[in-house]
């Protein structure tokens, strides 16, 4: 997409649509939700770093930088069973990134199932939006209890506060089926709401279609 810069008249390039990522471990592997890379010809994070397809199954979609990377921060994921009500924290790129940088939401568990009693995701009193889908859904310990999806409502009127998340126990499966290298918390303190922001903002990665 091309979009001609108002003062200056020179062409800014933008890409097609940006969505939110996080980073699974130091050598910056990212994972998000695959609805980001149909039609893609080139992958970005940040609008400049290239990024390659590691494995894509079911939803999920692994990215390698093309280049050596070391995010600020990493997640790792949770041990513990999301539980009814439980709090959960979600770091997204709102307006495709617009900001420059991510923004930190709360909300709830409000069921562990899905519209169709489906046992692979979860639904959260959570307000989202289009560009935070792949965005780590985290407990209190700031480790991975899921990730924001683009869920299929089937006609249904659901209110805009209510989101979905795949279960972090499919992504880890698909992790393991693909040997990619991930993290689980091992001691798992709960963190302050700033260090949960801090968690999150460290973690996240925008993501760019073009």
């Amino acid at each position: 997409e091309h979009k001609r810069h108002f003062f200056s008249d020179i062409i800014l390039r933008l890409p097609k649509i940006s969505q939110t990522g996080f980073f699974i471990n130091q050598s910056g592997t990212i994972i998000t939700a695959s609805t980001l890379i149909d039609d893609c010809y080139k992958l970005t994070l940040n609008k400049d770093i290239e990024l390659k397809v590691e494995a894509n199954q079911n939803g999920l979609v692994v990215l390698q930088p093309k280049k050596h990377l070391s995010p600020l921060g990493h997640l790792k994921f949770s041990q513990k069973f999301s539980k009814l009500d439980m709090p959960i924290f979600m770091t997204g790129y709102s307006d495709s990134g617009a900001f420059g940088f991510p923004s930190f939401n709360s909300g709830r568990v409000l069921d562990l199932r899905g519209l169709r009693n489906d046992t692979d995701v979860k639904q959260l009193l959570l307000n989202s939006e289009e560009s935070h889908i792949g965005a780590a859904i985290i407990d209190q310990t700031g480790s991975v209890a899921g990730m924001l999806i683009a869920y299929n409502k089937e006609g249904k009127s659901i209110p805009d506060s209510i989101s979905f998340s795949m279960k972090s126990s499919v992504i880890e499966k698909f992790l393991r089926k693909h040997n990619i290298i991930y993290h689980v918390e091992q001691y798992a303190n709960e963190l302050t709401l700033e260090k949960l922001m801090t968690t999150g903002e460290d973690s996240t990665a925008l993501v760019n279609c073009w």
